[in-house]
């Protein structure tokens, strides 16, 4: 620290900091030195995040082109359209495209179905109906209390989640005062929407069905049900209805040999139904039969079918068999009819029939004074809007009918055209209705002269009924033609007829058009040109750099001229890219320079593109090996699944000593039907690969069909994660299960006691969702009287962030994960009861562990169950478990209990140790063949072949770019960071030369400052002493 105080130069006249700064100023040379390095290095760590860059950019390059995914893009154009159409439909090809040439024709594109109910005079009142349907499968149900609106809402909510319906709901104002709900399906195609009736016919009160029924699946000697996954488990389980219909008898076949069978859809199965009705048929002497029939839906799982042979007919008054899918409730369409005043015969009381004479005509107990000679204006309009307009004359003899028969004139009446309708007397009425249902403008009028002074009135025609189509849009497949071949598809969007091209369907076409699917050889070539700039550019730098050697004295010098290490870093990049391919891979091509890439005198790469394109389209195999990684076996058993950076290229012999195997088990000495006691025994199949368990019953007498259909059943079942609180709580002292409106001072416990929640009570509620991740929840009561039972539920959904959805069912939080599969949601839910009361939950326990479709199948083997995982190794397998209902009849099964796990393949890659995993063969780590994984799909033992794998000019490039930009050593990064550690070593070199300098000016100053205050002293004494002689002298 310098002194408080200097006095420079005051005693002696120099100024001893200007000396002092000059002396520390010639003595901090070495600083301006270090800073200089300093600046150097920061311009060569800047010129090696520019060359860093440039390297990223090759190495992004190189990416397509190393993996091959470059060499699989395809392009489609369409041709042969006439002049000015529109291509009816949109190409797209995938990686895995084929080129060829296909000639297409549209004839019909999918379109979803739409279906309309009644008209009602309100959307928002209670229209009174109650009971429960069923859309696509999901049962929907209706309170008396409902409106229109309401009912749009549950087949709303019955569309939402993991299994929706796939029909959404609307209300529409199809007039002032009119309206109509509408189902939409989600899904385009020819199936539409699956409607079934339950007892109580909603659908049909809606007005979505009429009275009639169909066969809904017929075979050529019967019909058959619709679809279900299960022919063992109770019919209503499967399909889902909060209340089952009663169970109810069906009446099967005509004649003498007709019979009745009692369906209880509660507690049968699909194969008891089957049992049932062959029981009955055989009672009747009817040579009707019913069986279970499996067969694979078009997403490849196993469903099954009640099928009934021998007749076509069916009487199903309570709308079991409709539930089923055996029938189905009719869909026509609805005729609208209009009509008039009523009449009555020649008295107040007679009804009017068609026989009545016009003269005769009373109207509202008066006779309405028709006069022969009277005459009517005659005003319609047909259903297709069309009008008519006629007189008519009233003779001695005419009747209603006679009226009647002059408006359904073919010449200028309703029979007119193709929209006609029908006129006649009903009830005393003129009523006119269309010969064919659906929307119509079908009208008429009347007007009633009454020359003879009469006072006939046949009133304002009012629709009596309003026609409507109940298939307001019918759905629809696509059909189209491929190549000459009919397809027919659900969808618009069609990905299985030409492989790995989609059709986007978007219209139809009256002619045949061209699709071709080629190559896509300008983007390759241009993938191919930002390699070749990407390297010039990296090169360009390099180049740039290496200028500066031979500057003159005075030009600035690039910082990383004559760097050695950069110049080898582009070497290893540019002796990669020229290198040469075995001709074993890549045939005549063997290096870049035969695909029109050559290197000039100035190391940068010129692109002869028209040389690449002709070598593309000769052979693509060739020109993608030689800039890709390959890997191919010389059996069609060898399959390249993946290799790694330490991977070497070279040909390796394929020597199996094990077969890779799945898990499979077959029982033995089983006698055909399982034998037990009259309590069901419970076998549990584990997957030991998700650890989910599936649970039969085997119950005395099960056949093996039955058994291997119940286990099927289950491994093919994927089930929604479930738990519930273990304590329920009640509306009142009575025992009435609380519900969502329940409020919390009328909660009770089982015992009748109320719990006393009180306002400042708090809730807690803490687990985990699916995923595992904690959750913790605090929820204050505020006011019992309005706050319910369902704020808690409420409160607990929210907690679980939308990975469950929670119900208030029999007075107790049922929790259901929103999607099928395992999980790891658990609850705790507690009060601390602040208030003295004792609301309490109970523990929230596992009711259904969630789970996925099992990879294990039973089947028949011999007359003996079989087990067998679908995949490979020693980690897929299964374990097989009993438990004993009363006595233990699992022996006469066959099928012991045990685990079971398959084999995986072992082998050599080429001589060398390798390890297997199911059918992957792996290279180990320190051989030639490292990283280098081969699917072996043989149950052969032995030499299979040979494999071949090679690293094409792309894949060796990017192993050097990504080396270089990794962080190990010689690495771009690792020079930085040399560089940076240099620059700090100076920077905390130059720290401490500035705190050495400052304690030097400090000590100079000292010195200076004594030197300074010793000559002001000697000044002062020899001015004392030069006083002192001077008074002498005058003294």
């Amino acid at each position: 620290m310098e002194p408080i105080a200097t006095f420079s130069g005051l005693a002696s006249g120099i100024d001893f900091r200007q000396l002092t700064d000059q002396i520390i100023a010639a003595e901090s040379r070495p600083i301006l030195l270090d800073q200089q390095k300093i600046a150097g290095l920061q311009s060569e760590s800047a010129a090696w995040t520019q060359f860093e860059g440039l390297v990223s950019g090759l190495d992004a390059s190189l990416a397509k082109l190393a993996d091959g995914t470059a060499f699989n893009t395809f392009k489609t154009s369409i041709s042969g359209l006439p002049s000015g159409e529109t291509a009816p439909l949109s190409v797209s090809a995938a990686s895995d495209a084929t080129p060829g040439s296909y000639t297409v024709k549209v004839l019909q594109t999918a379109r979803a179905e739409k279906l309309g109910s009644d008209i009602f005079a309100s959307r928002d009142k209670a229209l009174g109906f109650s009971g429960e349907f069923l859309v696509n499968g999901r049962a929907v149900s209706v309170a008396a209390t409902d409106s229109l609106d309401d009912i749009a809402a549950a087949l709303n909510a019955a569309n939402a989640g993991t299994n929706a319906s796939g029909a959404s709901a609307s209300v529409i104002e199809t007039a002032p005062g009119s309206f109509r709900l509408v189902l939409t399906s989600a899904e385009t195609g020819a199936a539409g929407i699956n409607l079934s009736d339950g007892t109580q016919g909603v659908l049909r009160s809606l007005g979505f069905l009429d009275t009639t029924t169909s066969l809904k699946n017929a075979t050529s000697d019967g019909a058959r049900s619709d679809a279900f996954t299960s022919s063992t488990t109770t019919l209503n389980t499967l399909l889902g209805f909060t209340t089952p219909p009663a169970a109810a008898a069906v009446t099967i076949g005509t004649g003498a040999t007709q019979f009745n069978v009692t369906i209880d859809l509660a507690t049968q199965s699909l194969q008891d139904v089957a049992d049932a009705i062959n029981t009955q048929a055989g009672l009747a002497g009817s040579s009707v039969t019913a069986q279970v029939t499996t067969e694979t839906n078009a997403d490849g799982a196993t469903v099954r079918r009640l099928d009934i042979s021998g007749t076509t007919s069916f009487t199903d008054a309570n709308r079991i068999l409709e539930s089923l899918g055996v029938l189905a409730g009719g869909r026509g369409s609805v005729a609208q009819s209009v009509q008039g005043n009523a009449f009555t015969d020649g008295d107040a009381v007679t009804t009017a029939t068609g026989s009545t004479l016009l003269t005769d005509l009373f109207l509202n107990g008066s006779s309405a004074g028709v006069q022969v000679g009277d005459t009517l204006t005659l005003n319609g309009t047909r259903a297709d809007g069309t009008t008519f307009t006629k007189t008519f004359t009233v003779g001695a003899s005419d009747t209603l009918q006679t009226l009647a028969d002059s408006l359904n004139s073919a010449v200028d009446g309703f029979k007119v055209g193709t929209a006609t309708a029908t006129a006649s007397i009903v009830g005393g009425r003129l009523v006119v209705t269309d010969d064919a249902g659906g929307d119509s403008q079908l009208a008429l009028s009347i007007t009633a002269n009454n020359e003879g002074g009469g006072t006939l009135d046949f009133g304002t025609f009012a629709v009596a009924t309003a026609g409507r189509n109940r298939e307001i849009l019918s759905g629809r497949d696509a059909q189209l033609q491929v190549d000459g071949s009919f397809v027919t598809r659900a969808s618009n969007e069609i990905t299985d007829v030409v492989k790995g091209v989609t059709f986007s369907l978007t219209g139809t076409s009256a002619s045949e058009i061209v699709v071709d699917v080629s190559r896509d050889v300008s983007s390759i070539t241009n993938d191919v040109q930002a390699m070749v700039d990407a390297y010039n550019a990296l090169q360009d730098f390099v180049g740039n750099q290496f200028s500066g050697l031979g500057a003159e004295e005075g030009e600035t010098i690039p910082p990383l001229a004559g760097d050695s290490t950069l110049r080898q870093m582009r070497n290893s990049i540019r002796d990669a890219l020229r290198s040469v391919i075995s001709a074993g891979v890549t045939g005549n091509l063997t290096r870049l320079a035969d695909v029109g890439i050559e290197i000039d005198r100035d190391g940068r790469f010129t692109f002869d593109s028209a040389v690449f394109q002709t070598k593309l389209q000769e052979d693509p195999a060739a020109v993608s090996r030689l800039f890709s990684v390959y890997g191919g076996g010389s059996v069609n058993s060898l399959e390249f699944v993946s290799s790694s950076d330490a991977t070497q290229a070279g040909t390796y012999d394929i020597n199996i000593t094990q077969a890779a195997a799945r898990a499979s088990v077959t029982g033995v000495g089983f006698g055909g039907t399982y034998v037990d006691d009259g309590t069901a025994d419970t076998m549990t199949v584990t997957d030991l690969g998700s650890g989910s368990t599936y649970q039969i019953s085997l119950s005395n007498g099960m056949t093996l069909a039955q058994i291997v259909d119940a286990l099927n059943t289950q491994f093919q079942t994927n089930t929604q994660h479930q738990l519930e609180t273990s304590t329920a709580v009640f509306s009142d002292a009575l025992g009435t299960a609380a519900t969502d409106a329940t409020t919390l001072d009328s909660l009770f416990d089982s015992g009748g006691t109320n719990l006393g929640v009180a306002n400042g009570d708090v809730i807690t509620i803490s687990g985990t969702t699916k995923d595992g991740t904690s959750i913790f929840r605090e929820f204050t009561i505020t006011d019992v009287t309005t706050q319910t039972l369902g704020d808690i539920r409420s409160e607990v959904e929210t907690a679980l962030g939308g990975s469950a959805t929670v119900s208030v069912v029999g007075g107790k939080l049922q929790v259901t994960a929103n999607e099928t599969g395992l999980s790891l949601i658990s609850l705790t839910i507690g009060s601390d009861n602040a208030g003295g009361g004792t609301l309490s939950f109970g523990t929230v326990d596992t009711t259904v562990a969630g789970r996925t479709a099992a990879a294990i199948t039973a089947s028949d083997s011999g007359g003996q169950l079989k087990l067998e995982h679908a995949d490979y190794g020693s980690a897929a397998g299964f374990t097989v478990g009993y438990t004993a209902g009363g006595s233990d009849g699992s022996a006469s099964l066959g099928l012991s209990a045990g685990t079971t796990t398959g084999l995986d393949v072992q082998g050599t890659i080429g001589g060398l140790a390798a390890t297997g995993s199911g059918q992957l063969l792996q290279g180990t780590t320190g051989t030639a063949a490292e990283g280098l994984i081969i699917r072996v799909d043989s149950a052969d033992t032995g030499l299979l072949g040979t494999f071949t794998f090679s690293r094409g000019v792309a894949s060796l490039a990017e192993l050097v770019t990504e080396n270089l930009l990794g962080t190990d050593v010689g690495s771009i990064q690792d020079v930085v960071d040399g560089l940076d550690e240099s620059i700090q070593r100076i920077e905390d070199r130059i720290a401490d030369f500035e705190d050495r300098l400052e304690r030097r000016r400090q000590s100079l100053l000292a010195r200076f400052t004594a030197l300074e205050e010793a000559l002001a002293r000697a000044q002062s004494q020899g001015q004392f002493l030069t006083s002192a002689l001077a008074g002498l002298q005058t003294g």
